[in-house]
Parts: C-alpha cells; sequence; structure tokens
C-alpha cells in the first residue's frame, strides 16, 4: 500500500571524498523517512487503496467481512461469531434523515428512526 501524497525527504548530494559529516546526514535523512512511514499518527492524506483486505474481501460497494463486524464496539458479540455488535448509541438522533433511515442501539434496544421522524423499537433490550 503506498500513501499517495507522501513525498519523501531530498537525499543530499554525496561529496567527492568521504566525510562522516555526510554520512551522519545521509543516515539521519533515511531514519526521518522511514519513521515517517511507520509513524502510527494521522497523516493528511486524502485517500487511500490497498491491495489486500484482511479478514474479509471488498468488491466495489460490497464489503464482506469473516469474523465479527462492530459499529462503536470490539467486545460486544455475546460470544458469538459471524456477528454485528453495536454499542449504545454515545448521541440518540433528533433529526430525521433525509431519504432513508437511522438503526441504532439506545439502553440495549435496537430502534430505528426514519425520514418522518418516527422511532420503532425493533427489539427491545
Amino acid at each position: 500500500m503506498a500513501l499517495e501524497r507522501f513525498k519523501f525527504s531530498p537525499l543530499p548530494n554525496p561529496p567527492e571524498t568521504y566525510e562522516p559529516q555526510y554520512f551522519r546526514q545521509f543516515l539521519r535523512t533515511l531514519e526521518i523517512y522511514f519513521s515517517q512511514l511507520d509513524s502510527l499518527t494521522p497523516n493528511q492524506a486524502k485517500s487511500y487503496r490497498a491491495d489486500e483486505f484482511f479478514g474479509g474481501t471488498f468488491n466495489g460497494g460490497t464489503l464482506a467481512i469473516s469474523g465479527n463486524a462492530g459499529v462503536g464496539t470490539s467486545t460486544q458479540f455475546g460470544t458469538g461469531t459471524g456477528v454485528l455488535g453495536m454499542a449504545n448509541a454515545t448521541t440518540v438522533p433528533t433529526t430525521n434523515p433525509t431519504g432513508g433511515g437511522v438503526l441504532y442501539i439506545q439502553a440495549g434496544a435496537l430502534k430505528y428512526r426514519g425520514s418522518s421522524g418516527t422511532v420503532t423499537t425493533i427489539a427491545p433490550a
């Protein structure tokens, strides 16, 4: 996977003869470059392109996950496998979605809010 907007650091031009200072500069530039590649902090890339997706498949607009999928959680699966786990909504929707609906969990109950504003409890807690 390549970062599309990542730029490498220009390397210093080598001197005619060996110089320790140049060699230190060269190594420091490489260290900075690789530390940027290894960094876990957010970067300013607008998009990422992956050649492989581990844990499932992605084909166009379809995502297939082998294992569990979590929305707001990585642990709430009730010991199931191949299940969707959802955490309680941290903010319950208060406005109506346009041309669709919102599925969410409130106090453990599965709820749906449609574009007309009707909130339906699909399954109690």
